[in-house]
């Protein structure tokens, strides 16, 4: 085993002698021996590791490097290192271990792996471009989830529950997405706005289309009746619906039908949340602009 003090104090042996011969004479053979030595941990985990084993591996050996590297005086060594070891454990493979069929990123999200998606997400985001291929591989399971809802729905010829089960969709991957991810981070979220906008903006059959459904539901959820919400639970069911609100094209169609509903709801005096009712012209109107609510 490496002692780490010894090896910290020759390092800065060099660096203090001169920079140019520490550049020379250790960093490059340090960052040269370090990428062959995890070129070979990666290809021997690889031979025997699910992705679920070779990422908790990685974690471990990525940490373990951190903590080593704060030895070095030279920042630009630390930086140069923790990339080498980076890039050969975890980009090098990265393909090959995010589509592993029993334990990939599809099976993580299949059985809901909280933590390993974590560590994905955590592993990768340090690297450019690390999450790239994660991101693309959750907006394409999103988009699969999403469109097999629709096309139940569409082969049934039965559209009642349809945008309920969008919505509880959006509300799943959304919240997996806030606790294993970074929930401000802006490709999650257009990761999402795609998948759904890909689904919504889809031809059904049946005399109401999408437009018309998504305005039907938000007056089932505003409007009074014998199912009684709370106001978290209508606030909740709310953003879900404005989500794909936002995510539809013909959003000028979808507001008339939102528009008329509304007027009914007010003209029977079926309001169920005079709040529930501002908030949600508040939103539509950044949609719609503020002529929405004239007349």
């Amino acid at each position: 085993a490496i002692d780490d003090n010894l090896l910290g104090a020759a390092i800065a042996m060099y660096f203090q002698l001169s920079t140019v011969d520490y550049e020379k004479v250790f960093e490059a053979p340090l960052i040269d021996e370090t990428i062959r030595y995890f070129t070979g941990k990666s290809e021997d985990w690889r031979r025997t590791d699910t992705c679920l084993e070779y990422l908790k591996k990685a974690d471990e050996v990525v940490n373990m490097e951190k903590e080593r590297a704060e030895k070095y005086p030279a920042p630009g060594t630390r930086k140069l290192v923790l990339e080498g070891a980076r890039n050969e454990l975890l980009m090098a493979p990265q393909k090959y271990l995010l589509e592993m069929e029993s334990s990939g990123i599809v099976h993580m999200l299949t059985s809901e792996k909280k933590e390993d998606l974590e560590r994905v997400y955590r592993l990768y985001k340090p690297i450019e471009g690390g999450l790239d291929r994660v991101i693309q591989m959750f907006r394409e399971y999103v988009t699969k989830c999403a469109s097999e809802i629709l096309r139940k729905a569409d082969e049934a010829n039965d559209t009642s529950s349809l945008i309920s089960r969008l919505a509880a969709c959006y509300g799943h991957f959304r919240g997996l997405a806030d606790t294993c991810f970074d929930k401000n981070d802006e490709q999650v979220s257009k990761a999402l706005l795609f998948a759904f906008s890909e689904v919504v903006n889809k031809e059904i059959r049946g005399s109401a289309g999408i437009p018309e459904l998504l305005a039907i539901y938000c007056d089932s959820i505003l409007r009074a009746s014998g199912e009684k919400r709370s106001e978290e639970e209508m606030e909740i069911e709310l953003g879900r619906a404005y989500f794909l609100i936002s995510c539809t094209k013909d959003k000028d169609q979808l507001l008339e039908f939102y528009r008329n509903l509304m007027a009914k709801r007010f003209l029977g005096q079926k309001v169920a949340s005079d709040d529930a009712e501002k908030n949600m012209i508040s939103k539509l109107k950044e949609l719609s602009g503020s002529q929405y609510t004239a007349n």
